[in-house]
């Protein structure tokens, strides 16, 4: 008489097996002698930093002369944001495009580039990005064994209302204004007069066609790219309250377990991917802009000042929290190409 053991048993066995492997460096993730490299991101296909990651895509076989495949999954196929990162630290995914928001939730020398006003332009932030400042951060996610394999553009967030124009603070008092799972952002947001509602992408669609929220902070790029503007949101404020990159963070254990010239593809794909995306990003948000008026969207500039004004002090409690290392991280980005006007 063959044995058979019970169900459950077996299917003990197997997590168990799956969870080991898992966990393991390298367990799994190999096709035919090929590296596999499975990309998760919320952005849609047509985003342009997910036209980007084609690019890597293509680029990173071509350098490893195909010993890496890599996999997209755009729109969310493989979760929001925060469960991408918690995904890539535990070698579930090996790779994700996510915001610097929610990832200096595990990273909170991130929460530098999160600052409300810290950047006067998008020259001054990629200017941080690629210099001194960048490199330190790239050390700081190192800790969370990711590597910050790119820095790429998002241009600048500002507020987008059901109701409006806004004009100045007064004007949204009242407002629900959803924002990412940030504590920074939830701050800033209510700083500029709204109540913040954190809330993953996913569910912004059909909060704002059925009231749940007023409006939402983002990027005229990503407003056309998931059709926001058919939510009947159709005032847009100029507010430029933050510049918030996204990164292209990268399992360090997988990583590490690449060979020599394979890290060196990867990393030269990595930084041709990042100059392409911040080209494709400021072609499309021309674009995107012009589309959006098209389809009956209000742009309006905002009295910046008044909006700016109510951030007094809010840099001294963050330094407060986070010691004199986040400090010294301000103070370099505000040295970098010369002094903001930061509060």
């Amino acid at each position: 008489m063959t044995y058979s053991a019970p169900r459950f048993f077996r299917v003990a066995v197997f997590t168990v097996m799956g969870v080991v492997c898992l966990s393991a460096p390298g367990c799994g993730r190999e096709e035919d002698g090929r590296h596999v490299m499975k990309v998760g991101q919320i952005l849609p296909a047509d985003h342009p930093t997910s036209v980007a990651m084609e690019f890597f895509r293509k680029r990173v076989e071509e350098l490893s002369d195909g010993r890496i495949e890599v996999r997209l999954f755009p729109n969310g196929q493989l979760g929001g944001a925060n469960e991408l990162i918690v995904d890539c630290q535990r070698g579930n995914v090996e790779a994700a495009v996510v915001s610097a928001a929610p990832l200096a939730q595990h990273v909170p020398e991130l929460n530098v580039l999160v600052m409300p006003f810290v950047f006067r332009d998008g020259a001054h932030q990629q200017a941080v990005l690629d210099g001194p400042v960048g490199a330190r951060l790239r050390e700081c996610v190192a800790s969370a064994s990711l590597q910050a394999a790119a820095f790429f553009d998002a241009g600048s967030r500002n507020i987008m209302t059901r109701k409006g124009p806004i004009r100045e603070p007064a004007d949204l008092s009242g407002l629900k204004i959803r924002v990412m799972d940030s504590a920074v952002l939830t701050e800033t947001v209510a700083r500029l007069g709204a109540t913040a509602v954190p809330m993953s992408q996913g569910e912004v669609y059909s909060a704002l066609q059925t009231g749940v929220i007023d409006g939402w902070e983002n990027n005229p790029p990503t407003c056309l790219a998931f059709s926001m503007h058919e939510t009947g949101c159709k005032h847009f404020a100029w507010t430029r309250h933050v510049s918030i990159p996204d990164l292209l963070i990268v399992n360090q254990r997988w990583y590490d377990g690449l060979a020599e010239p394979l890290q060196k593809a990867l990393d030269q794909a990595a930084m041709e991917t990042r100059d392409r995306q911040r080209t494709l990003w400021s072609a499309y948000e021309t674009q995107a802009i012009d589309t959006l008026k098209q389809a009956g969207m209000i742009f309006t500039e905002v009295h910046g000042d008044a909006f700016a004004s109510r951030f007094e002090g809010f840099y001294d409690a963050y330094v407060q929290r986070y010691g004199r290392p986040f400090a010294d991280l301000l103070a370099q980005i505000r040295e970098t190409g010369g002094q903001t006007h930061a509060p």
